[in-house]
């Protein structure tokens, strides 16, 4: 009976650990519930901010998909066997370098008609100097015009007095 009663004031602790464990657990769940709707209410406020990088990364990533695909097509042709003949593979590496001449012939027709350009804009570029030049010595011939009225005035009463 001793041993009964020892058994169970050793169940009557663990009872009242369990409850407060309980507590435990219960105020944790709730304090994980609070923390994740505090997050959800932060990630939304965010969302809208975000949401404009995530369509632009959306664009991106669909472009650099297409034109994944569009590489994969050039190279993967599914009327091709997977041992393409010599022959095949002569003609397929004809076509990459006339498309490389093709491309590399319109990128020397562009730096052609860039060099074209900037001589175009070094040519304008001296004439707007020039322009300045003259206009300034159009405003300084300008400025000279009271002085030579007011002479030309003086000359012509002089001339007059001289002529009576």
């Amino acid at each position: 009976m001793a041993e009964d009663h020892d058994h169970q004031d050793q169940n009557e602790p663990s009872s009242q650990a369990t409850a407060s464990s309980n507590q435990n657990l219960i105020i944790g769940i709730v304090m994980g519930a609070v923390v994740l709707l505090l997050l959800l209410v932060i990630s939304q406020q965010f969302d809208g901010k975000d949401n404009e990088e995530d369509q632009k990364n959306a664009k991106l990533k669909a472009q650099i998909e297409e034109a994944r695909i569009a590489k994969n097509s050039i190279y993967l042709n599914p009327n091709q066997n997977s041992n393409p003949s010599a022959n095949g593979l002569a003609s397929r590496i004809k076509q990459d370098v006339d498309s490389l001449n093709n491309i590399l012939v319109s990128h020397e027709n562009t730096l052609r008609q860039i060099d074209g350009l900037k001589a175009t804009v070094q040519t304008l570029n001296q004439q707007n100097t020039d322009l300045k030049y003259q206009l300034q010595r159009f405003r300084d011939d300008a400025q000279k015009v009271p002085g030579l009225e007011a002479e030309i005035a003086r000359m012509r009463s002089d001339a007059t007095r001289a002529a009576e």
